[in-house]
C-alpha cells in the first residue's frame, strides 16, 4: 500500500506578505488550498495514507486527514531534509513524494504507482505555455531535462536554449523501501553542510552520477507550480477566464481528464 509525502516545511518567502500568517501550502487557489488540491488527487488515485511533513507555522497544519511530521531547522535547511523527516515511511513502504506547492491531476499520481520502475519522477512535455504564461523570458527560469525510453538521462543544468528543456520536471516522485535505501545512503554521505542545503533537482542529479536508474513518465499539462504571488494572480486570472469562456486550459488541472 502506497503513502503519499507532501514536503511543505518551507515557508515560501517569494510569496511575500501572503504567508506571514500561514504555511504556503495553504494558500488557496482555484477555490481550495495547494495542499487541499495535493490530498484530493491522491486520495482519488487510492492513496489515503497521507504524510505532511511541516515546519514554518506547522501548528496551521493539524488535520484528522493527514500525519503530521516536522522539520524542526525549516530555516536553515532545504526540501532534502524534509524528505529525510518522513524517513519511517519511506523506509517501510512505496511512497509518491509531492512538493506541497504544486496542484496536479490524479493521473500524475496513477501513472506514477503503475510506472515499472522503483524510483520515478513525473514531467510535463507541454511546459513551455505554462512558462510564457508566467513570465517573458522563460529561458531564465528553465533548467535542462533529458530522458530516452522512460529513463531520466540528465536534469537541472543552465539551458542555453529552449531545445535542451526535452520536459519540466514537476515535483512527483516515487520511492520504494529498496530505492529510499539507496537514496538515504547517497544524503547521509555528503558533507553536513550540502545536505542541509540540498534541493530535490540536484539530488536527483547526484542519484544520477551515482548511476541511478531513475523512472521518467510523462504527461500534457494538467498541472501547475506556485513560486510566486505573480504565479497565483495569473492562475487565477486564467481560470476566470476559461470559465467565463468555457474554453479549454491545457493547465487545468481540475478537469481530471484522462492522459491522451
Amino acid at each position: 500500500m502506497f503513502s503519499g509525502i507532501f514536503l511543505a516545511a518551507g515557508r515560501g518567502s517569494r510569496m511575500g506578505r501572503e504567508t506571514l500568517d500561514k504555511p504556503k501550502c495553504l494558500l488557496s487557489l482555484g477555490g481550495k488550498t495547494l495542499l487541499d488540491w495535493g490530498i484530493e488527487a491522491m486520495k482519488d488515485s487510492g492513496i489515503n495514507d497521507l504524510v505532511v511533513v511541516g515546519g514554518y507555522q506547522k501548528d496551521k497544519l493539524s488535520n484528522s486527514s493527514y500525519t503530521l511530521l516536522d522539520n524542526p531547522d525549516w530555516r536553515n535547511t532545504n526540501m532534502v531534509v524534509t524528505l529525510m523527516a518522513a524517513d519511517a515511511y519511506l523506509e517501510s513502504s512505496p511512497c509518491v513524494v509531492a512538493y506541497s506547492d504544486i496542484v496536479f491531476t490524479p493521473e500524475y499520481v496513477t501513472k506514477l504507482i503503475d510506472c515499472k520502475n522503483e524510483f520515478a519522477i513525473t514531467y510535463d512535455t507541454l511546459w513551455e505555455p505554462l512558462w510564457s504564461l508566467r513570465m517573458t523570458d522563460p529561458l531564465s527560469d528553465l533548467e535542462t531535462f533529458e530522458e530516452e525510453n522512460g529513463i531520466l538521462k540528465s536534469i537541472g543544468e543552465k539551458p542555453k536554449s529552449l531545445t535542451e528543456v526535452g520536459g519540466q520536471y514537476m515535483g512527483l516522485i516515487k520511492t520504494s523501501p529498496k530505492t529510499w535505501g539507496i537514496i538515504k545512503e547517497a544524503i547521509l554521505s555528503l558533507p553536513g553542510a550540502l545536505q542541509k542545503t540540498l534541493d530535490m533537482t540536484s539530488l536527483l542529479r547526484i542519484l544520477l552520477r551515482n548511476k541511478m536508474k531513475i523512472g521518467a513518465v510523462s504527461g500534457k499539462g494538467k498541472w501547475c507550480e506556485v513560486d510566486t504571488f505573480t504565479d497565483m494572480q495569473v492562475y487565477e486570472k486564467t481560470l476566470s477566464e476559461i470559465d467565463e469562456k468555457k474554453i479549454f486550459w491545457s493547465h487545468d488541472w481540475r478537469w481530471k481528464p484522462r492522459f491522451t
